[in-house]
């Protein structure tokens, strides 16, 4: 599914700096981080899109794999394929789940960028200062927005 669904221009993972004070005040600065969860939508729409029949074709290989008898392997792939079938809708929550991920990855990281110019960059003083201290922004307003987005 993997090889399926990713670019190899797409990050493994998003930036070490990803919702630390720096990536907070300087979003602009970090293409990466929009790119890690452009990718991260990318690989859940090929998975949505080919989930059921890649599972079928994987299933009908291991079964001739295995040297099980045509019938009984047509047998055993029905019933897997069927419940498959019947678990969709646990499935269609995980990717619901995974699609709010991403969406709210994605807006905080717009907002950042929109409003990069009100808000300042502050490193702490000390290695257990809280990160989102880090990011001053300019008014409260801006503020309550990015600490709710985060959240």
């Amino acid at each position: 599914m993997d090889a399926n669904t990713t670019t190899a221009d797409t990050p493994a993972e998003p930036d070490q700096q990803w919702l630390g004070g720096n990536y907070l005040a300087d979003a602009g600065q970090f293409a990466s981080v929009a790119a890690f969860w452009t990718g991260i939508e990318s690989f859940m729409q090929g998975v949505r899109a080919a989930d059921r029949q890649l599972y079928h074709d994987k299933l009908v290989a291991r079964a001739g794999a295995e040297g099980i008898a045509a019938d009984t392997a047509a047998m055993i792939v029905e019933r897997a394929d069927s419940g498959f079938v019947a678990a969709q809708a646990m499935r269609e929550g995980a990717y619901a789940t995974m699609d709010d991920l991403v969406d709210a990855a994605l807006g905080l990281h717009d907002f950042l960028v929109a409003n990069e110019a009100n808000i300042e960059y502050r490193p702490a003083s000390t290695s257990t200062a809280d990160p989102i201290l880090e990011a001053v922004p300019s008014t409260q307003a801006i503020g309550d927005q990015m600490l709710e987005m985060v959240d």
